[in-house]
């Protein structure tokens, strides 16, 4: 899915740092948005930052983060 988003000269590492690689603010508010959709979920709003979307295993561990809150909650 990130790998719509931005066009890479190689393959994405679990840990590469995203920004590098091409989107801009309104790219990464589009790959949250997308992966909200295509996930189901809901992340919240102060998940849209660089912390959270730097690289591909921040944004796995969000998803398991929002996951678990969401299947916890009453």
């Amino acid at each position: 899915m990130v790998t719509g988003f931005i066009s890479p000269e190689r393959a994405i590492e679990p840990d590469d740092f995203l920004p590098d690689l091409g989107p801009d603010a309104v790219g990464t508010v589009e790959v949250f948005v997308a992966l909200e959709g295509a996930l189901g979920l809901r992340f919240p709003d102060k998940a849209l930052s660089v912390e959270y979307f730097d690289s591909v295993t921040h944004i796995l561990r969000l998803v398991s983060q929002v996951r678990a809150a969401t299947s916890a909650a009453p």
